[in-house]
């Protein structure tokens, strides 16, 4: 079995120690750039807020500008740009009063403006019609946005100023609106601002004073015009790098040439071999889920046998191991990883996984699984395929396609392993992907199914916490019985420092302003 010791590291990353590290003293921001290093990451290829798809970019588009409301590191909503908010009782007309007194950066387009409703109305239209993300959060709930989407209406009908407020009228009961809005993609820019060209101002607690794209270097600077009191260890500049290897990472770490890292499994074996006693690796908290993808549209899972097979797969999997193997993350075999959902869940049960195959044709046994082509996907598959065998079932892995997403997208695949993390952690966002009309981008199995449609409509409009919950249940109950997905777990993610330093999260992404450090190591 593969095993984290036996993963080989190629090239060296010998590069001296001798490099001191910067102080940092607690209570006070330094004068000296705190270095974030972004391993084996995707590149930081955009930082409009609308357009940035990836961790990256989206990290740093979270402290750069802010949204109408953000979810605090407990996951509750909190008030940003909008100080407060309020529903009629149908909860299909939201009110959101925009906060006063805020200014953006000094720089970018917009510079030095003082922030209003209509920045907030402008940014909202503007985010819907790049193409993105931002459109499908809105487009099913709030009236005009098709109108406007399609060119029949030159602006969202469902959105209006009034005073210093903005109103939402929906097109139905809607509960989640305001989570809805905590999303990156519908981060607030100036009024006017273009669709193209430099990077706008923003309200954040930094402002971007440098990006080097080719380096993939960028130079954020605490803005002291800020709206909200910020952590007084919160750094005066932080320079976060991208950077491809996993060897170089670990080496920039161990020399000093940066402070504070973060990776993902595959780059542990390098950094934790690095590390000695000059830093130290803890796992930090995401959203991202590995899960596989059964495509609805081809068999096996077109046939009657398909939930079967889905749930056999699911209960097939000993995810103790995966945890094991790759010195950390949870094992979680549900759809919906936060409470109060845990119950939810296809726990491992090689005896029933093996009865289910049994009642299946066995030309129906044998099914190709295609691999995103990164290592940590490669490594999961690796110890799903015999587990799978020991339930009657040939699973064939295919790996290295570069053309991955795209062969997924247009649904020429049978099983896929990647992943899914919603950059809004709730239930709601959870289970969109399910949804019929989500596919084929997030619901790229191409689920879809009456009972779980009824019950995820009802429960995003229940308008008390017991209808809320019983809708809940009866959706996650729907989606365990027809098994579209198999639920891997939350793979572990990593930081590790030179300094014990602590910087919360939001939605599994980092929140600068709060920024705490302890005495150094050592």
């Amino acid at each position: 079995m593969i095993t984290r010791r036996n993963l080989l590291i190629t090239g060296s990353a010998a590069i001296t120690a001798g490099a001191l590290y910067l102080a940092f003293k607690p209570g006070s921001p330094t004068d000296q750039p705190f270095r974030i290093g972004l391993i084996s990451r995707s590149e930081i290829n955009t930082l409009e807020p609308s357009q940035a798809a990836t961790e990256s970019p989206i990290s740093i588009v979270w402290n750069i500008y802010d949204r109408l409301v953000q979810l605090s590191e407990a996951g509750d909503l909190e008030p940003r740009l909008a100080e407060r908010w309020e529903s009629n009782d149908r909860r299909d007309k939201w009110r959101f009063a925009i906060r006063s007194g805020v200014r953006f950066h000094d720089s970018g387009y917009g510079a030095g403006r003082t922030l209003g409703p209509s920045d907030v109305v402008f940014s909202i239209h503007r985010a819907v019609r790049l193409p993105g993300y931002a459109r499908t959060l809105l487009v099913d709930v709030v009236e005009g946005v098709s109108d406007f989407l399609e060119g029949r209406a030159n602006s969202i009908r469902g959105i209006r100023i009034d005073g210093d407020t903005v109103e939402f009228q929906l097109s139905r009961s809607f509960s989640f609106l305001p989570d809805r809005l905590a999303a990156s993609y519908l981060s607030i820019v100036p009024e006017g601002t273009p669709d193209e060209g430099d990077t706008p101002a923003g309200t954040g607690a930094y402002a971007l004073t440098a990006w080097d794209r080719t380096a993939q270097r960028i130079t954020l600077r605490r803005f002291e015009g800020h709206w909200q009191k910020l952590s007084p260890d919160a750094p005066s500049e932080i320079v976060v790098r991208s950077v491809p290897s996993e060897a170089l990472g670990a080496a920039e770490l161990k020399s000093g040439g940066i402070d504070y890292a973060e990776f993902n499994a595959t780059a542990y074996p390098a950094m934790n071999g690095q590390a000695g006693t000059l830093y130290r690796i803890r796992e930090y908290d995401h959203t991202e889920l590995r899960l596989i993808a059964l495509n609805q549209q081809k068999p096996p899972f077109s046939t009657p046998h398909g939930a079967t097979l889905g749930r056999a797969l699911n209960l097939g999997i000993d995810r103790d191991i995966l945890v094991r193997t790759l010195d950390g993350g949870t094992p979680f075999a549900g759809p919906v990883p936060t409470r109060p959902t845990e119950r939810f869940q296809l726990p491992f049960d090689r005896a029933v996984a093996r009865s289910l195959v049994d009642t299946v044709p066995k030309e129906l046994r044998r099914i190709d699984l295609l691999v995103e082509p990164v290592d940590e996907a490669r490594i999961i598959a690796e110890l799903l395929v015999p587990q799978w065998s020991e339930i009657g079932l040939t699973v064939t892995a295919i790996y290295g396609r570069a053309d991955f997403f795209p062969v997924v997208i247009n649904g020429d695949y049978q099983m896929a392993l990647a992943y899914y993390g919603p950059y809004i952690p709730s239930p709601e966002q959870y289970l969109w992907m399910y949804r019929a009309d989500a596919a084929p981008v997030p619901n790229v199995m191409r689920f879809s199914n009456d009972t779980f449609e009824a019950a995820f409509t009802r429960y995003t409009a229940a308008l008390s916490d017991t209808a809320a919950e019983s809708a809940l249940d009866q959706a996650l109950a729907a989606l365990l019985q027809q098994s579209p997905t198999v639920w891997v777990m939350k793979p572990p993610r990593y930081y590790a420092s030179r300094r014990a330093v602590e910087i919360p999260r939001s939605a599994g992404l980092p929140v600068y302003a709060r920024m705490k450090f302890q005495p150094p190591i050592g």
